[in-house]
């Protein structure tokens, strides 16, 4: 039986793990706060979901590329993952912001404008981006080395 599935499953949650805390001491709680009143932990929570969602995506549409393929290094696999999830998270900013003090998903449950306002959005792919980088290179690492040589997918 194959452990992939655990594998992947543990390492998202670490990875959420990490990405929340990453967000949790980069968010402004005074900004979180005037923000219609949300409170820092939950929207932290919001975009730590959602950067774990995308980096999940990202991995799991790398595996699948490079399956079928025979013999890949699993480096090429991580440098691709975190390639494509690091440009991802990097272009948060630019696709949330709507323009005239306006962002997407503003005034509902998804609202995370708080990371982006008074100038955090410009530091966001400068500090935040490639920390949750780093986080994939580490996630990819450790689910290929948990994983039996039989069940990895670049052999």
């Amino acid at each position: 039986m194959s452990r992939r599935p655990a594998v992947h499953l543990f390492s998202s949650a670490a990875y959420f793990a990490v990405a929340y805390g990453i967000l949790f001491l980069y968010a402004d709680d005074y900004l979180c706060s005037l923000s219609r009143g949300q409170a820092r932990p939950i929207v932290s929570a919001r975009l730590a979901l959602a950067c774990t969602l995308w980096d999940a995506l990202v991995w799991m549409c790398v595996l699948l590329r490079f399956r079928g393929i025979g013999k890949c290094s699993r480096w090429l696999q991580i440098f691709l993952s975190a390639l494509v999830a690091g440009a991802g998270f990097a272009s948060i900013p630019f696709w949330i912001y709507r323009g005239y003090g306006h962002f997407l998903l503003e005034n509902t449950w998804a609202d995370v404008s708080c990371f982006f306002t008074e100038g955090y959005g410009m530091m966001f792919p400068v500090v935040v981006a490639p920390l949750l980088t780093g986080a994939t290179v580490i996630r990819g690492w450790l689910a290929t080395k948990a994983l039996p040589e039989g069940d990895r997918v670049y052999s």
